[in-house]
């Protein structure tokens, strides 16, 4: 996988300011009006540039103004994400409930601790566990466009998380490391009194973007089409 490519082809778009900035101006309208449909879309934006990696297109930053398209799709990275985060929360709850109720009725604090330390490692496990694959059932979704193909866990497994999973332990530490320069930047513009506003919508359009483009590479290495090959992303 390309990893600085992933970092700069946004950059390389002659619009990149264009867009980025009124990406940024149209997910902070969205969370303006109901904050969710700020979060959709960007999300929506994500798969957007990842389909655009995935078919080989050379412009892979899309045009800002697709709202139908972001939303719905960020509505099925929505839906995805809860339904691969629900085994975690169905697991860990009923321990970290039971721990809490132990201890406000002043049983054994060791005892309730316990319980609230079980489920805390066993929703650390389990999210561990999300972090690869939900990427891996982004690229499903870029690669099939059928929401039900993302719940396909066995194909997933067999055709994108073993044969990546170097790749996908990558792309996390990548993807984190994005964030942590993007929070940097933000957070040095504090010097000017607008940087934070002016900066941190449209980094975060860029971060789902350089996220979107790794979606798409590993939709590629996962049993991509023939246009992809020309990114040489192995």
């Amino acid at each position: 996988m390309d990893f600085g490519k992933a970092f700069t082809f946004a950059f390389e778009d002659e619009g990149w300011i264009r867009k980025l900035g009124l990406g940024g101006l149209f997910a902070f309208i969205g969370m303006l009006l109901l904050f969710i449909p700020g979060i959709l879309y960007i999300l929506g934006y994500q798969i957007a540039v990842g389909r655009r990696v995935y078919m080989g297109d050379k412009q892979a930053l899309p045009e800002p103004d697709n709202f139908g398209e972001f939303i719905k799709d960020g509505l099925v990275v929505f839906a995805i994400s809860f339904i691969y985060a629900l085994p975690a929360i169905i697991v860990a709850l009923p321990f970290t409930i039971v721990g809490i109720v132990l201890s406000e009725n002043g049983a054994s604090e060791a005892f309730a601790g316990i319980m609230i330390s079980i489920g805390s490692c066993l929703s650390i496990l389990l999210g561990l566990s999300l972090a690869f694959f939900l990427p891996a059932a982004m690229a499903q979704y870029i690669r099939t466009g059928e929401f039900g193909a993302c719940l396909r866990v066995g194909e997933i497994w067999n055709t994108i998380v073993r044969p990546e999973f170097v790749n996908l332990l990558l792309m996390l530490l990548a993807v984190i490391a994005a964030q942590l320069i993007v929070q940097l930047v933000v957070g040095l513009s504090v010097i000017t009194i607008c940087g934070p506003i002016l900066l941190a919508f449209p980094a975060s359009v860029w971060t789902s973007a350089f996220t979107g483009h790794l979606y798409g590479q590993l939709a590629a290495l996962g049993g991509g089409v023939s246009k992809a090959d020309s990114f040489d992303f192995a």
